[in-house]
Formats: C-alpha cells, sequence, structure tokens
C-alpha cells in the first residue's frame, strides 16, 4: 500500500522543487508539519516545537529562493499523478473568498471585510480560493491568492487558469457571481452553477423580470428558462423556496433539471469545510505580514492539508478517520518520535546511562 505517513508524503510533493540548499527544504517541511504539531498557531510556537528560531521560518516565508509559484506547482501536479494513479475523476471546481482577522498597521493588503463568522464587517485580509472536489470525503486546494486593491475578478479568472477548464462544473456563490466569470468558465467548456443576487433581470418570453419579484410569486422548488441580459446568455434559473432561505441558482446547462442543479450546488459547500479545517486545525490564521509571506504560509497549509487528504483516502478508503481525529494522531506520532529519537541517542552517546534509565523499568 502506498505511504500513510505524513513526512514521507510531504517530502513526495516537494520532489519537483530544486531547493538551493538541503536546510531549505528541511526548514519548509518542518514549518508544514508544525503548523498541525504546534498547539498555538504562532511564528515562535512552531518554531520551539520544531526546533527552529522564529525568525529563520520568518525568513524561510518571505525569501525567494522557493518561490508559491512552484510549492503550487509541485503540489497540484502531485495531485493529478493520484487522482490518476487511483482513477479517480474530480468533477467539480468551487470558486471562493474568506478573511483572516489581522491585528497590527504593518501588515499588507489589510482592509475591512464582511466576516460570515462574525456577522460583522472586521479588520482582515481577504483570500480567494479554488478547490478540486473529487468526492465525498475527498477534496484538494487548488490554488490560493490574498486580494489586493483592483480588479477584484480579474483576480478570481487568475485563479481558475490551473487546471485548465475543461468538462468541469464550477460552482460560486453570489458574491462571486458576475457575467466575467460567467464567460471565463462557459468559454472553456465547462459549466458554471452559481447563486445570483436578487437585483438581477432576466427575459422570459420576451417580458423583462426582477428576480426579486419571481421570488416573491414562487412556492417550493420552482426552475425556467430565461435569457439574462447582462451575461448575454440564455440560462437554466432555479427557486428554491423550500429552504430556510431562499436561494436562487443560475446554471449555463439548459438541460439539467433542478433537482441535478441543486445536487451539484451542494458540493459548494466544500470550501467551507475546507476553510474551518485550515482555520481551526493548521494554523490559517497564523499572524504574517507581508503579501509574500502570506501566500506562501497558506500555500505550506495547503501542502499539509494536500498530504492529510491523501494519507486518509490510502489508510482507510471505506470509513476515512475525521480531520481531528487526524491530527490528534500525527501529534502523538510526533511525540513518540522525539521520545525514540533521545533514546537511541542516549545509548549511543552514554550506554551506560541508557541502561541505567531502562533498569528503571525493570
Amino acid at each position: 500500500m502506498p505511504t500513510t505517513n505524513i513526512p514521507q508524503l510531504l517530502n513526495s510533493v516537494c520532489e519537483e522543487i530544486s531547493f538551493p540548499r538541503s536546510e531549505h527544504k528541511t526548514l519548509l517541511l518542518d514549518y508544514t508539519r508544525g503548523l498541525a504539531i504546534s498547539h498555538f498557531k504562532s511564528l515562535s510556537s512552531i518554531g520551539r516545537k520544531m526546533g527552529h528560531s522564529q525568525s529563520s521560518f520568518s525568513r524561510m516565508l518571505s525569501n525567494t529562493r522557493v518561490t508559491t509559484e512552484e510549492l503550487t506547482g509541485s503540489r497540484l501536479n502531485f495531485i493529478q499523478s493520484f487522482l490518476s494513479n487511483n482513477g479517480l475523476e474530480p468533477k467539480y471546481i468551487i470558486l471562493d473568498e474568506t478573511v483572516v482577522e489581522r491585528y497590527g498597521s504593518k501588515i499588507e493588503n489589510l482592509g475591512k471585510y464582511y466576516s460570515s463568522t462574525a456577522e460583522k464587517v472586521i479588520n482582515s485580509i481577504s483570500l480567494i480560493s479554488s478547490v478540486l472536489y473529487v468526492k465525498n470525503g475527498l477534496f484538494f486546494p487548488l490554488v490560493t491568492r490574498e486580494r489586493t486593491k483592483g480588479d477584484f475578478t480579474g483576480q478570481l479568472i487568475s485563479i481558475l487558469e490551473y487546471p485548465k477548464l475543461e468538462n468541469n462544473i464550477v460552482l460560486v456563490d453570489g458574491a462571486i457571481m458576475c457575467s466575467r466569470i460567467f464567460a471565463k468558465v462557459v468559454n472553456s467548456a465547462s459549466t458554471i452553477i452559481g447563486r445570483l443576487r436578487t437585483n438581477l433581470k432576466v427575459v422570459i418570453d420576451g417580458k423583462s423580470f426582477l428576480l426579486s419579484k419571481l421570488k416573491k410569486k414562487t412556492k417550493g422548488i420552482t426552475s425556467f428558462t430565461a435569457r439574462v441580459p447582462s451575461y448575454q446568455a440564455k440560462v437554466k434559473i432555479v427557486i428554491d423556496n423550500s429552504a430556510d432561505e431562499t436561494r436562487i441558482i443560475l446554471c449555463s446547462d439548459t438541460n439539467m433539471t433542478e433537482y441535478e442543479i441543486l445536487n451539484h450546488y451542494s458540493k459548494r459547500e466544500t470550501v467551507e469545510e475546507y476553510f474551518k479545517q485550515a482555520k481551526g486545525l493548521l494554523g490559517l490564521k497564523t499572524q504574517v505580514y507581508s503579501q509574500r509571506s502570506t501566500e506562501k504560509h497558506t500555500e505550506l497549509v495547503a501542502l499539509y492539508f494536500t498530504a492529510m487528504m491523501i494519507a486518509r483516502y490510502y489508510l482507510n478508503v471505506k470509513d476515512r478517520m475525521g480531520f481531528r481525529e487526524f491530527i490528534e494522531r500525527q501529534i502523538e506520532q510526533h511525540h513518540l518520535e522525539k521520545a525514540l529519537f533521545s533514546l537511541f541517542a542516549l545509548f549511543f552517546c552514554d550506554p551506560e546511562s541508557f541502561f541505567c534509565f531502562l533498569s528503571g523499568f525493570i
């Protein structure tokens, strides 16, 4: 069976990268493991746990000897090989944005963004991400970039460049859905399914309607084909009044049924699961300052998450363990490895003390 050992997997994922010195690779991989192992997610606590200084990790994140783009490219190629070797065919690419609260005045791209968790506008940075959904319980972060001032939609489109879109279903929410994203996906021979805002106008049988008015006149689940002038396309629209919150979902494939569309769109929740685990278990919220450091830090979070997904897949295909349980097992293994290393070091350096130590347990 392929390895389920996280350090080995992390090393394999980075095989394509040419590190200037072996120390650079060791530092990067130790930092990546430390994101899961360390209880407190800060550079100093991760450094103490993994035997490195805070300044060493800070320099590693900010230098350009190994770029974020190189790391991402190597990881995505590894994911592609994993999928191919195991006969897995991904279907969905989920595009989303999340905010990470930040403190201080020297943080690059700091702004005021709405947090759905805090339910208010907070001082934060914004991360735009794409996630590849393979099947239930198996998904991978693709590309994550820090949002900068300027063309937000253009930045979203740029992270869809890899993997190349073809015969996929791209899932987006209402904050991202727009005519440029729609055109990018459709022109790439893929399908887009996304939530619409109610202030959009659609044309049905030559008559113009505001979606907010159509929503009020419908009950349960309703679907219809309409032309969206701002998108310059005919689409399938589903109005779902059966949930706690009314949703209006667009699909570029007019041949899909309303239930197929809603089933596809339900996979979008996977990206929320990724951000939840990345923030809660893997230190995505760790305080770093520059855009370069933030993006590399975020990529190393994705690196560990990728290795974790592959390890869980091989550990138990039928019933994969939960995220938190997996991380706890890695922490236990880390402490066991440290204890065994200390015993072997004592044996080789001072055999007499080693056997005296053992005698205490006999």
